[in-house]
């Protein structure tokens, strides 16, 4: 059996796409426990009308109080010795639960199982595949070396031991609690990530990933410090600052980087619809029109046409 984890806040408009990824996996023994976190659309309501057909569902409502409390009330609650978590926003392949916990019975050593992601975009057109190393190693490093969370947070697939061992989700990391979660779990054993794409994270305008860049900088900072004195490391061995802009950016802004990561993950009508998308907010702006018009050129020599008018900052 599996415990599925998933908080809830205002996610009406993905919410069953989500609950519907869950409900039609390959392993049926699952049990789904939903926290709403005090959302003021219908969430909450369409958390009970599935809830009403499928008994695998488990509703709590609470006091909006951030992701890492949501998901901490909810591994509390869990019956399983494994635990999946899935953001309400996003949606995953119908084995991914499956697979991830054949992983984790044939390799007790880990503690904790990712896999590849492919990021879509609110129509659920292909943007890119993120891959990332398998080995722990490999991920550990990568994470000190850049400073981003070395694979998609919530496509995890935690024992549940090992979460209550560290502590669970820190409330004091909220908008970074897999960042630091990944440190904390990667002391107490290995982890790993599947070469396979199991999770679509959905990039929204609205994304935390979008709106809270300089509040998600300072805590990365803070939480790379913190990992090197608990592990006994010089402060000369942290991570480069991570290669996030420093500020909030606007809604144009952020289809014109959906546009380019499309271009770049080869995915170009993805990057001409977002380029559209980013030309009706701000029509009179350079960078949608070039966004668009690098969309119709050969792959061949986009990558360094993109890096030569919009930098590193996509």
């Amino acid at each position: 059996m599996v415990s599925v984890v998933i908080p809830v806040f205002n996610a009406e408009l993905y919410l069953k796409r989500a609950l519907e990824s869950m409900l039609s996996q390959t392993l049926n023994e699952i049990e789904i426990i939903c926290i709403d976190d005090g959302s003021t659309d219908d969430s909450l309501k369409i958390l009970q009308e599935f809830q009403a057909v499928d008994d695998r569902l488990i509703v709590v409502s609470q006091a909006n109080a951030g992701a890492a409390t949501a998901r901490n009330l909810a591994i509390e609650m869990a019956r399983a010795e494994f635990v999946a978590t899935l953001d309400a926003d996003d949606y995953c392949s119908p084995h991914r639960l499956e697979t991830q916990l054949e992983f984790l019975q044939r390799n007790p050593e880990c503690v904790a199982v990712g896999s590849f992601a492919e990021i879509v975009d609110e129509y659920e057109r292909s943007i890119t595949v993120v891959t990332t190393p398998t080995e722990h190693s490999d991920l550990d490093t990568r994470a000190f070396k850049y400073g981003e969370c070395a694979m998609c947070g919530p496509a995890l697939m935690y024992r549940r031991s090992a979460l209550i061992q560290v502590g669970g989700y820190r409330e004091q990391y909220n908008f970074v609690e897999d960042f630091d979660l990944f440190f904390r779990l990667a002391e107490v054993g290995k982890l790993a990530c599947l070469p396979d794409v199991l999770y679509y994270y959905r990039q929204l305008p609205t994304s935390i990933c979008r709106t809270k860049k300089k509040e998600q900088r300072i805590l990365i900072e803070k939480c790379i410090q913190e990992t090197c004195q608990r592990r006994g490391l010089g402060l000369d061995k942290k991570a480069s600052l991570p290669r996030f802009l420093p500020y909030e950016i606007s809604t144009s802004r952020h289809y014109v980087n959906v546009a380019v990561q499309s271009i770049l993950g080869g995915n170009p009508k993805t990057a001409q619809a977002n380029a559209f998308r980013a030309l009706q907010h701000q029509p009179w702006h350079p960078f949608p029109w070039a966004a668009f018009a690098l969309s119709f050129m050969p792959s061949s020599v986009t990558r360094s046409l993109v890096q030569n008018v919009f930098g590193r900052d996509v």
